[in-house]
């Protein structure tokens, strides 16, 4: 009687130390992988967003993307005139994009996101895609690309300067955390309004925060900017990637579908690895844990008389 309760008390004690060892390392193995997990999900979040806006673009009619891209083309020549509005919000700006400050808003809904999103920026050197969101406030720069108020609307067009910024780092989401990757010469392209543009980078800078010489509109000039900050979590720079508007050719379209299934690939593979790992890991203590202590066979152990040598 009490063996069979000492038994039971070791299997209880047995159990219990499986499922602490269990929950021990799947606390430790989010922790570890929570970068990985969570950019996963938020470049799956932007797949999503990027969806919505292009199907809805593609419900618009060619009125009515004229008369938008009308519309943005005229806000340009206002702030064309304005010279001291790029100066003004750039210093509103500065905090958000350095220190990540906290945003009032609190609607986060994928409606919300798609009615503040202007297009699509792609870099395949970086193999990045992501929503330019229309305005740069905190809730945008933590999900994606976000036009630097104060400059150009990205539609293109002589005398246009777009400056369009995103955080470096996060370990939530990649953004522009490859944005040194760039090389001059590579391209990045933009969607909007239906049209595709493609940018050559002709110019790559780090400037001080309080600079504006290289984010002012150039006469004649077609100019997309690619802002982050630099160092690498020190932040007290900026880090500039300038494109010159060049023509869009239809093998530009392979080019932005293979971020497209990279991207893809990327999101089911971490999910994919992840969950294998930590189903391995489980199994493997699981199992560790039901072999029984001293269940070794004693071969050649005789119990009773020895038996006689026979001649």
């Amino acid at each position: 009687m009490k063996t069979r309760q000492s038994r039971n008390k070791q299997r209880i004690r047995v159990k219990k130390n499986q499922l602490f060892a269990t929950l021990l390392f799947l606390v430790g193995f989010a922790i570890f992988t929570y970068p990985f997990y969570q950019n996963a999900f938020s470049q799956y979040l932007d797949q999503q967003v990027i969806r919505q806006f292009q199907k809805e673009s593609a419900a618009k009619n060619q009125a009515e993307l004229a008369a938008i891209q009308a519309e943005m083309v005229a806000e340009n020549e206002r702030k064309q005139a304005d010279t001291d509005l790029l100066a003004k919000e750039l210093a509103a700006s500065e905090a958000l994009l350095a220190n990540g400050a906290s945003d009032t808003t609190s609607n986060s809904t994928q409606d919300f996101f798609v009615e503040h999103t202007l297009g699509v920026l792609t870099i395949p050197a970086i193999n990045g895609e992501m929503p330019i969101y229309d305005r740069g406030t905190e809730t945008f720069l933590n999900r994606g690309a976000a036009l630097l108020n104060g400059s150009s609307l990205p539609v293109g067009g002589e005398s246009t300067h777009a400056v369009i910024m995103a955080h470096r780092g996060m370990p939530e989401a990649e953004l522009f955390s490859k944005l040194p990757e760039i090389n001059e010469g590579e391209l990045f392209f933009i969607e909007i309004n239906g049209e595709k543009l493609a940018y050559e980078v002709d110019q790559i800078k780090i400037i001080e925060p309080t600079e504006i010489d290289d984010l002012q509109i150039v006469e004649g000039e077609d100019y997309v900017t690619l802002m982050t900050c630099t160092p690498y979590m020190v932040n007290s720079h900026r880090y500039l990637v300038r494109g010159k508007r060049t023509t869009y050719l239809e093998e530009h379209a392979q080019l932005k579908d293979t971020v497209r299934w990279k991207t893809w690939l990327k999101i089911i593979g971490t999910i994919v690895g992840i969950l294998a790992i930590a189903g391995l890991v489980v199994f493997w203590l699981n199992r560790k844990q039901r072999t029984p202590q001293g269940s070794t066979k004693q071969n050649h152990r005789y119990v009773g008389k020895t038996f006689p040598n026979v001649k």
